[in-house]
């Protein structure tokens, strides 16, 4: 695949045709096909695109034969491709930015600084854990040890 100006304005030609601008927001969102993930696709040349991922090459160099490195969003619009709104990031960094929009934990208890405690993973990294659900499970583990001992 080349990448020069020629592919450059036929890539916006191509996003521009489909596209409205959020004025509250200021994203450009996609209004062509739209992944079930939420991500705006598209085909060029019999290759499936992501939208965002297309704007990263044009405005921010990106190059798909990093794959290490990601096109990923500052914005929550997953069918955005606004260059203001992306940036090029690491794994770890579309990890990070997934778990900071993560508000509640998998029983609805409200992620916050009464409520959390954080504990660092065996590889290194930081884990973020809802105290409720941590004293329950601690409650079921001593129940269910007390009957082992009475039994």
């Amino acid at each position: 695949m080349k990448y020069d100006s020629d592919w450059n304005r036929k890539i916006l030609s191509i996003l521009e045709e489909k596209t409205s601008i959020n004025s509250e927001t200021g994203c450009w969102e996609w209004q062509g096909i739209i992944h079930e993930s939420g991500y705006g696709r598209v085909m060029i040349d019999q290759v499936q695109y992501y939208v965002h991922v297309l704007s990263g090459m044009v405005f921010h160099g990106y190059r798909s034969e990093y794959e290490y490195l990601k096109v990923l969003h500052k914005c929550q619009t997953k069918n955005c491709w606004h260059r203001d709104h992306l940036y090029v990031g690491t794994q770890a960094d579309n990890m990070q930015d997934k778990s900071r929009n993560i508000t509640h934990c998998p029983q609805g208890h409200e992620y916050n600084e009464e409520n959390t405690r954080y504990s660092k993973r065996a590889d290194g990294g930081m884990q973020r854990q809802c105290k409720e659900c941590v004293k329950a499970r601690t409650r079921e583990w001593r129940a269910k040890k007390k009957l082992r001992e009475v039994g």
